[in-house]
Formats: structure tokens, C-alpha cells, sequence
């Protein structure tokens, strides 16, 4: 099933993925400047992990876009016992490397969405065949660390910023 096969790419991808996380040491993610390609990109990882959690409940789930409400994450994943707010992160590359907006990164902390807040990276999110995109669903554990199921665990850096006027 896709799940599998996507399963089946990342694994075979992992040393290309650690080896170009070796080879470009950044502080930042890297930044794409064209607006389109963010957009497409961005829609597809969604569109990714809409498919996914649809066939991941065989379909026994509600998944709601609250991408334009400004909740702090892009999809509402429910069941009969559970709930996730979904955060999506598209990549073009590899490399596991993206941000949070200040409202995002807020609710990823509340005590209240801790146990269901999902970080949804779709790297290679617009892969076509023979390619395909390799998701990294990053949950919050009891230690306070964000990993995945196998183990890949992320590392939050905080930014501090401004905004500057003139009056």
C-alpha cells in the first residue's frame, strides 16, 4: 500500500538524506525566493498529508484545511478517540530544515495542544514518479523532545525578531 512504499523510500533514502545534512552545515534553512514554487509546494505537501492520514484511518477520520483561519497549524485530523493539529511543512529538498511563525511555534507549546500537535514535513514534496515525497511526522514526547516514531528527533532552535517603522 502507499504508506509502505513511502515507508520503504525513506528508508532507502536515509543515507542520501544524512549525507547531504552532513555536507551543508547551515544555521538557517536554506530560503526558496520564488513565490510560486513556495505555494506549489506548500499545496502539495498538504494535499500529502491529507492522503496520508485518510488512508493512515482508512478513511474513518475528519480532516479539515484551517490553513486560512491562523490557528497555528493547517489541518484538524479527527477520529472517534483522537484529534491532531496538523502542522504542514513542505521541503523541495532532503534535508529536514524549515520554521514555525511566532503564532505557530506559541500553540506548538500550549499545554493544551502538547499531546496532539503534529509537525507534518513532506520532504521532496513535489517528487514525481519514479521519485516520491518522504513525510517526517514529529510528535512531542514525554521527555519534551519532537520526534518521529523512528527516532528522528528535531532540533528547535528559538529566533528572536522585530519589526521595525518609521513614524
Amino acid at each position: 500500500d502507499m504508506v509502505n512504499e513511502r515507508v520503504w523510500a525513506y528508508v532507502n533514502s536515509w543515507g542520501a538524506i544524512q549525507q547531504r545534512s552532513k555536507s551543508r552545515k547551515r544555521k538557517n534553512p536554506p530560503k526558496n525566493t520564488n513565490a510560486e514554487i513556495r505555494r506549489k509546494v506548500e499545496k502539495a505537501a498538504v494535499d500529502y498529508a491529507w492522503q496520508y492520514y485518510q488512508e493512515k484511518y482508512y478513511y474513518g477520520c475528519t480532516i479539515e484545511s484551517v490553513e486560512s483561519l491562523g490557528r497555528g497549524w493547517d489541518l484538524e485530523v479527527r477520529t472517534d478517540s483522537e484529534e491532531w493539529l496538523v502542522e504542514v511543512k513542505g521541503l523541495l529538498n532532503a534535508v529536514v530544515s524549515c520554521e514555525l511563525t511566532p503564532n505557530e511555534y506559541e500553540k506548538m507549546q500550549l499545554p493544551a495542544h502538547r499531546k496532539k500537535y503534529v509537525i507534518f514535513v513532506v520532504n521532496n514534496a513535489l517528487a514525481e514518479e519514479p521519485g516520491s515525497p518522504i513525510p517526517s511526522i514529529f510528535m512531542r514526547c514525554d521527555d519534551g523532545k519532537w520526534r518521529t516514531e523512528d527516532g528522528l528527533e528535531l532540533q528547535v532552535s528559538e529566533k528572536v525578531g522585530a519589526v521595525l517603522k518609521s513614524s
